[in-house]
């Protein structure tokens, strides 16, 4: 038996986090199941909480799993491009096509982000603070900032595109719309036009 979750080989590390990410993504933290997790991973409750001590555990390295490979589908574009809005559209496209590619990481994500559970919440806000963070620092510390109008600072430009998406897929949820990949980044276009022209100099519009 491996020692830790890290021990297992990736094949069985994937299985468990697929069915983690699907028990999570349809029922919510509070209602999601460990014994349904263990069954879909093929392997014994006892052995799940082996590796994890408690449900909360397994959410929150799961979160914490999930952030991780954000960065690393981003990190290649890093110093592709100057641009503070190339490098958001960038960025987000990359994002979206990681999402397509696990279709129950996205209604995970979402699902943990507007969770009110208190067992969990205050964990994933702190979680979900730190990462923004992170990766302002490392994807647009070295952005080109003469073009931004004075007074303007790129880190109140991203927290302001963070809000739009936010509101955009709470309402979503509220009105228990689907939200697909292509609607997304209909919106993300129409809000990186608006934010373009609220934040650049004329000549860089």
């Amino acid at each position: 038996m491996a020692k830790t979750f890290s021990d297992l080989s990736p094949e069985k590390r994937k299985q468990i986090h697929d069915a983690a990410l699907q028990v999570f993504a349809e029922n919510g933290y509070k209602r999601a199941n460990t014994q349904e997790i263990a069954y879909k991973a093929g392997i014994s409750k006892g052995l799940l909480f082996y590796y994890f001590k408690n449900k909360q555990s397994l959410c929150l390295h799961l979160l914490n799993w999930a952030i991780e490979q954000i960065e690393i589908q981003l990190k290649d574009d890093i110093h592709q491009s100057k641009d503070f809005f190339q490098r958001l559209e960038s960025g987000t496209q990359k994002k979206l096509e990681f999402f397509e590619k696990m279709p129950f990481l996205l209604d995970f994500s979402l699902r943990m982000y507007y969770t009110t559970d208190k067992e969990i919440s205050p964990s994933i806000q702190n979680a979900i603070v730190k990462m923004t963070n992170i990766l302002f620092d490392r994807y647009f510390s070295d952005i080109d900032t003469q073009k931004f109008k004075p007074g303007i600072s790129p880190q109140v430009v991203l927290n302001q595109m963070i809000y739009l998406c936010d509101g955009y897929l709470h309402q979503q949820m509220l009105q228990h719309q689907p939200i697909s990949m292509e609607n997304i980044l209909q919106q993300y276009n129409i809000w990186k036009a608006i934010l373009k022209q609220y934040a650049y100099k004329e000549e860089y519009q």
